[in-house]
């Protein structure tokens, strides 16, 4: 027997993440709807239409924006790997290596090349991890 209440809860966030293309929808024309009114209202040119339009176009793309970095921020942290010893030590050494790799060495050597060996230190040492 199915549960309601797990499916109910579902599609309901199904579509609370599905509203950004109702708004982006919506938005323009509702306010273009009262852009137009207001026009004629008023009796000018299509001013208010095209203005109301575009801010609408605006305010929704700056909702749907500001709502997808909240739910990246959000996101990440939920993350499963955040905190961990091995992420944390590896982004301790990649951050080094960038620091290194950004100032320069006192020695002629190559930073492309020193780049070039400590990435394939790190994808070996990943192997080694994966082989557990």
């Amino acid at each position: 027997m199915p549960d309601f209440a797990t499916n109910t809860h579902e599609t309901t966030r199904q579509l609370n993440r599905s509203h950004g293309s109702f708004e982006l929808a919506l938005a323009p024309v509702i306010l273009g709807l009262l852009g137009l009114w207001l026009d004629r209202t008023v009796g000018t040119v299509p001013l208010f239409l095209v203005l109301f339009t575009v801010c609408g176009f605006a305010g929704a793309g700056i909702k749907i924006y500001y709502t997808y970095r909240y739910q990246m921020e959000q996101h990440q942290t939920e993350v499963a790997w955040k905190g961990h010893e091995s992420s944390e030590s590896f982004r301790a050494e990649s951050s080094a290596r960038t620091e290194r790799l950004s100032v320069g060495s006192a020695d002629d050597t190559d930073p492309v090349a020193e780049f070039d060996s400590a990435t394939k230190d790190d994808l070996s040492a990943a192997n080694r991890v994966d082989r557990g």
